[in-house]
């Protein structure tokens, strides 16, 4: 049953990051091709680059398209129904928290797993696989990252990495990577809907 709601909340997240990754395709002014190619590595591109840091090649999205699939078929729904996106934006922001926090608890109890347990590593791991998607998206989008921004989205991921790495000696079990998980998007969740920004860093004359 776990397993079952982890899934879910990895495949929202998935739906949310695609459909992410679309909508600035769109604005953009892409094609179709470029729409879908944009969804796709915004949903999986952090697990690719988990994948090749970590040398598990060919990464696990080749393995499985089932990722790939979702991205697609997310990318498709926001072409049709792009004009009533903006109205769910507040529950694409939740869902998107919600994919945030699987992906990097996950990611970060790989490390753990793999016998990689520096705190260094795991937050690496944990983070790369959060926002590396995003990434990749404003990169491709020849935007600034929004990660590099005023959001504080990278940094709720480093918590819950670095949760599970804490956590881990204490909590056995699965324990750890809801511990990550709540950390995560619960940092996420709450920074967003109180406008909480970190500071921006301006040159002084």
């Amino acid at each position: 049953m776990l397993m079952t709601v982890w899934t879910v909340f990895e495949v929202v997240g998935a739906v949310a990051f695609a459909a992410s990754g679309a909508v600035v395709a769109i604005r953009k002014e892409f094609d179709l091709f470029g729409v879908l190619v944009l969804a796709v590595i915004t949903s999986i591109g952090g697990g690719l680059l988990r994948d090749m840091i970590i040398g598990n090649v060919p990464p696990l999205a080749f393995r499985d398209s089932t990722y790939i699939l979702i991205s697609l078929v997310s990318a498709a729904a926001v072409c049709c129904f792009y004009s009533y996106i903006h109205r769910l934006r507040h529950l694409l922001q939740i869902c998107d928290a919600l994919g945030l926090g699987a992906f990097t608890a996950t990611s970060a109890a790989m490390a753990m797993t793999m016998g990689w347990n520096t705190l260094l590593v795991v937050v690496t791991l944990g983070t790369v696989t959060g926002v590396g998607g995003g990434v990749l998206r404003d990169v491709l989008a020849r935007q600034i990252p929004m990660v590099f921004q005023k959001e504080v989205y990278a940094l709720a991921a480093v918590s819950g990495a670095a949760a599970l790495y804490f956590s881990h000696s204490f909590f056995p079990g699965s324990a750890p990577l809801y511990i990550s998980f709540i950390t995560t998007v619960s940092i996420r969740l709450v920074c967003l809907y109180k406008n909480i920004h970190l500071p921006i860093v301006r040159p002084h004359e």
